[in-house]
């Protein structure tokens, strides 16, 4: 077989991969073997599957390094661990969401281009948020893997050169889900206090996962919704991976709404991907991201330019970029006081 016909082949069926990661995850096969060594016919009866199809979903599993066998029995991998619930930096939730929801509306694709509407509007008949607080399942898988993303972001690059730890700051994140990126500040700044602001649906968790971090005297919730006139001070505000969920003009209303609060002396903090302006292989990671979050909720992966554009629109202007991993970025910004006739 030609190179390029390979090449080729091998992206197509690259489904395969994505939909066997998806099931075994569903079968729970990797929470099964991450302390227990087994056989496949341990195996088999764990997941409830006859051993003639357990087998056959393993040996691809092997061959792709997620488990090991030797000697009749099944291990996983480093890489299989992270397929697991128990590990500490688990993806079995972002796995989750992506096979549950997020493969559906790649597959209605072609149409919804020709419709020119995203994706997720064929699929269902509410708004990928809407969606989400209406059934619980949806927000479950939603929140597994968004909560396993803030879990695993790096925040160290930005918070250990940032501020005086002895400060008293009073730090707010705006649509913070279940403060997992909030705890990391408040971890941080131990004498500062946080608020999350976020719709009534998330409360529950975002108290007990602030408390398992004994941060429930020094961070409360506060149902709001960012789209509506909000009422609150704060030294910093932060909008992790919020902008990219939507269009231009939604994302500038939020935006606004925002710096409605912050004075002179307050920072707003976004974090999210930058698509650099150059084209590069290196970056495909990111067209792909920009199309999936488009998929989804109709939003878009931007570029410095253009993200910097909509914050100036909003009466935003940017102080500084901080680089972390992963094609992530810390953009603070300050109210544009001159814009509002305040020197």
């Amino acid at each position: 077989m030609e190179l390029e016909e390979n090449i080729i082949i091998s992206k197509i069926q690259g489904y395969y991969t994505a939909y066997l990661m998806y099931i075994s995850c569903e079968l729970n096969i990797f929470d099964y073997l991450y302390n227990e060594d087994m056989s496949i016919n341990d195996l088999s009866e764990k997941i409830n599957i006859s051993r003639d199809k357990t087998y056959r979903l393993i040996r691809p599993l092997v061959a792709n390094s997620f488990i090991n066998e030797e000697d009749e029995l099944l291990s996983l991998s480093r890489l299989g661990q992270k397929l697991s619930e128990y590990d500490e930096k688990s993806l079995k939730g972002f796995v989750l969401f992506n096979g549950r929801e997020c493969m559906t509306c790649w597959s209605y694709m072609y149409e919804a281009l020709s419709k020119n509407i995203y994706p997720f509007k064929l699929v269902s008949k509410n708004e990928f948020f809407d969606a989400q607080a209406l059934d619980d399942g949806k927000f479950d898988n939603f929140n597994l893997m968004m909560r396993s993303s803030s879990r695993n972001m790096n925040l160290s690059p930005y918070l250990e050169q940032q501020y005086n730890k002895d400060d008293k700051l009073k730090i707010v994140d705006i649509g913070g889900g279940a403060g997992d990126i909030i705890s990391k500040f408040l971890l941080s700044y131990h004498n500062s206090s946080g608020t999350i602001i976020d719709l009534e649906h998330v409360r529950k968790e975002a108290e007990e996962n602030v408390g398992s971090h004994s941060l429930s005297n020094r961070c409360r919730f506060v149902s709001g919704d960012f789209f509506v006139e909000l009422n609150i001070q704060g030294d910093i505000f932060i909008l992790s991976r919020i902008i990219h969920d939507w269009e231009d003009e939604d994302a500038i209303n939020i935006l606004k709404n925002v710096k409605n609060n912050m004075d002179e002396h307050s920072r707003l903090l976004i974090i999210e991907k930058i698509i650099p302006e150059k084209i590069e292989k290196k970056n495909l990671y990111l067209y792909m991201s920009d199309l999936h979050i488009w998929s989804m909720c109709g939003g878009k992966e931007r570029t410095e330019n253009e993200l910097v554009d909509i914050c100036q629109e909003s009466g935003l202007v940017l102080n500084k970029i901080y680089g972390l991993a992963d094609f992530e970025y810390i953009l603070e910004f300050q109210k544009d006081c001159y814009e509002e006739g305040v020197l």
